[in-house]
Parts: C-alpha cells; structure tokens; sequence
C-alpha cells in the first residue's frame, strides 16, 4: 500500500514539472487544433505528446477534437 502512495507522489511531481516547462494548455489548444489541418513539425508533437502525458482535460480536448472532425468529414 505504502509503494501506491510513492508512486502516486512521483507521477504528481513529474506532472506538475511537466506543466511547468512546457507551453499552458492554451498553446496546446493551438497546436491540437492545427494537428488537424496539417503534420505537426517534431517540435510541436514532442511538446504536445509530454503535455498530454500530465493534462487529462486537454487528454479530453484531443479526443473530443478528432471525434468532431472525423464526423464532419464523413458528412
């Protein structure tokens, strides 16, 4: 039990690291929305892919975003 709670405070500090150096969510915003239109330089999917791993709304954001293009596409 007590190795859960270890682990549970390492990934918290990796996040809030993570979220600390990378872009805000607003930037990321950006970057998910023009992932739809055109390939993203690797650059941009590299900080993308480290702020998913620590941001679930914007987790949320992502899949919401390509479940609306996908069906306005197949409109």
């Amino acid at each position: 039990m007590a190795e859960t709670g270890i682990i549970q405070k390492l990934r918290r500090a990796r996040n809030l690291f993570i979220l600390r150096t990378l872009p805000p969510c607003k930037e990321i915003v950006k970057i998910v929305s023009a992932s739809l239109d055109r390939n993203l330089t690797i650059r941009e999917r590299a900080v993308m892919r480290l702020h998913l791993v620590a941001c679930k709304p914007c987790v949320r954001y992502m899949e919401q975003s390509h479940f609306l293009s996908t069906a306005a596409s197949q409109l």
